[in-house]
């Protein structure tokens, strides 16, 4: 069985199971927004005591506050009514394990033509976990399009023990 059809199959049971009304709100309920890295060991609705339709959840590699995750978090917290958000990075993420010019030389090496095109991007890529928490917490407090009244607060998550480590305060 092909991957495809894996999905398809636990699609129709998900369908026959599904457990949710109607008329599921698609305003988070608890009001969260949560932006975390797209690492496939982290379930953070589970980390964070949350289920369907409590919360948003951003995913990028990282979960860093890119160009994308403020304009998501713009519509989380403007069009649809959340007021905190949780930055949940974690230790051990591929993207610490990397600089920016190590990804422009990795992508290089497979296809020349590909060295230009990486070299405009910003990989975001994580020295050290905290102090990045720390500065994407600061850009989203200090992003424009944000309301002052929106907290925001950072964390790190073990994903070898699920643990949630608080990095920051709310302000």
């Amino acid at each position: 069985m092909s991957e495809l059809e894996k999905v398809l199959a636990a699609n129709a049971e998900y369908v026959e199971a599904y457990p949710y009304p109607e008329d599921l709100p698609h305003r988070p309920t608890r009001k969260i927004a949560v932006l975390t890295c797209m690492d496939c060991r982290l379930e953070p609705d589970r980390a964070l005591g949350l289920s369907v339709p409590e919360a948003h959840y951003i995913r990028n590699a990282g979960g860093r506050a890119s160009d994308d995750a403020l304009r998501s978090l713009v519509a989380s917290t403007r069009l649809l009514g959340t007021d905190e958000i949780f930055v949940v990075q974690h230790l051990d993420c591929g993207m610490s394990g990397t600089t920016q010019a190590g990804i422009v030389e990795v992508l290089a090496r497979e296809n020349l033509a590909l060295e230009a095109p990486a070299s405009m991007v910003d990989w975001l890529t994580i020295g050290d976990p905290e102090a990045t928490v720390r500065a994407d917490v600061e850009i989203i407090r200090n992003y424009p399009l944000l309301s002052a009244d929106v907290t925001v607060r950072g964390f790190l998550l073990d994903p070898k023990t699920g643990a949630l480590l608080p990095v920051t305060d709310a302000d």
